[in-house]
């Protein structure tokens, strides 16, 4: 119910939060380089003299760099920290990693876990117009897959469903930072949103990807675990087109 709760806030921020993003180009407000080993997050607050507001940041300590997000510009975390019965436990559970793009600094936060499935938001340091875009949440972190010509970012998030670990794919345009939509030409069917396991996904080209599916005659944990057992492991593959169209 916890979980049914917290999604429902989610999406109905979202949208507040994204706007709130796209407002402010300093959501991470530092980055510098630093020779401390990665530690713990935590919360910094700082008092505006002018209007006597009080600034909450919290610094993560990568290695060899340190990153500082200003929590009043990201209403989604701000919100769930409001919430949470241990501020400073939420904040020192929650993992930063760099993604090795080249040329790009983008960052993956991973918060409100619980029974291994957490909440994910993408941070892109050199964006100036929308800094902060919130991934999936009450899902597990699986794998991402760049475009050859590092233009488009797909995440793969995975939720259990009766022991089947079920798939989401989320695809981010990297030169206009926005999430975009991915279908499939032959069929107006969705193999995403957590509708059947994906055991592996290969660029095309740019534009387009496969998607390796197991064949199940059904999505139960019998058919699955079948499959799973199984020496030949027979397969689907799907091709999706990421569609730059915003009405998708």
């Amino acid at each position: 119910m916890k979980y049914i709760y917290f999604t429902l806030i989610m999406l109905i921020i979202l949208l507040i939060g994204l706007v709130a993003c796209s407002d402010n180009n300093d959501v991470i407000i530092k980055k510098v380089e630093s020779a401390e080993e990665a530690k713990d997050p935590v919360l910094i607050e700082e008092v505006d003299e002018k209007d006597e507001e009080v600034d909450q940041f919290i610094e993560f300590f990568l290695e060899d760099e340190q990153l500082t997000i200003h929590l009043n510009r990201v209403p989604i975390l701000d919100y769930y920290l409001q919430g949470a019965e241990n501020r400073d436990e939420a904040i020192k559970n929650m993992n930063m990693q760099h993604l090795p793009i080249e040329d790009r600094l983008i960052y993956l936060l991973e918060f409100a876990c619980m029974n291994e499935r957490c909440s994910y938001i993408i941070f892109n340091h050199d964006d100036e117009s929308n800094a902060a875009i919130l991934l999936a949440d009450v899902a597990r972190f699986s794998n991402y897959y760049v475009s050859p010509n590092n233009q488009n970012i797909i995440f793969q998030f995975i939720r259990e469903s009766q022991n089947v670990p079920l798939s989401h794919l989320v695809s981010i345009d990297l030169i206009d930072w926005r999430v975009v939509s991915l279908i499939m030409p032959e069929s107006d069917d969705t193999i995403i949103e957590y509708t059947r396991p994906i055991i592996g996904i290969d660029w095309i080209n740019d534009q387009e990807i496969n998607v390796i599916s197991p064949k199940l005659d059904e999505i139960t944990d019998q058919s699955y675990r079948s499959w799973d057992e199984s020496e030949e492991k027979k397969h689907e593959n799907h091709t999706m087109i990421i569609s730059k169209n915003i009405n998708d």
